[in-house]
């Protein structure tokens, strides 16, 4: 019996270990969107300041905030009602721009490279940015 209840013990021990990457990814994921998103763009509502004091990541806004970023992934540009976008973002949207994964890629890599005058600045580093991407495509 010893012996049995040891080894259930070492499986237990091993499927714990084996879900904890997962779950650690997931957190890694989130804190990642809210230190090079979230200061900016909440996930839900019109702007980043509807998120703060309910359930959002936004602790401090020190600068205008974004549009939402829920659902992001897959939508055609410039779409979240009530926000004012710049006139170079909006010209790339009526010309069919879609947030998929290579548009975010090519946007958060260089976002003023990619659309010149836009608001926004961003440069974010490649492992980086697919962990965000993946992140943006599961909220819906």
């Amino acid at each position: 019996m010893p012996i049995r209840r040891g080894f259930i013990h070492i499986l237990v021990a091993l499927s714990w270990l084996c879900s904890v990457p997962g779950a650690a990814q997931a957190s890694d994921a989130k804190t990642l969107y809210i230190d090079k998103c979230g200061r900016c763009h909440g996930l839900s509502g019109i702007t980043a300041k509807n998120d703060y004091g309910r359930g959002g990541f936004i602790k401090v806004v020190m600068l205008p905030p974004g549009p939402a970023l829920n659902g992001v992934y897959g939508r055609p540009a410039g779409q979240v009602s009530g926000y004012k976008y710049s006139q170079e973002l909006l010209a790339a949207a009526k010309a069919g721009l879609v947030w998929d994964r290579a548009a975010l890629d090519r946007w958060l890599t260089d976002s003023r490279a990619m659309i010149p005058g836009t608001y926004m600045l961003v440069k974010i580093p490649q492992e980086e940015r697919a962990i965000i991407i993946d992140f943006l495509a599961a909220q819906k």
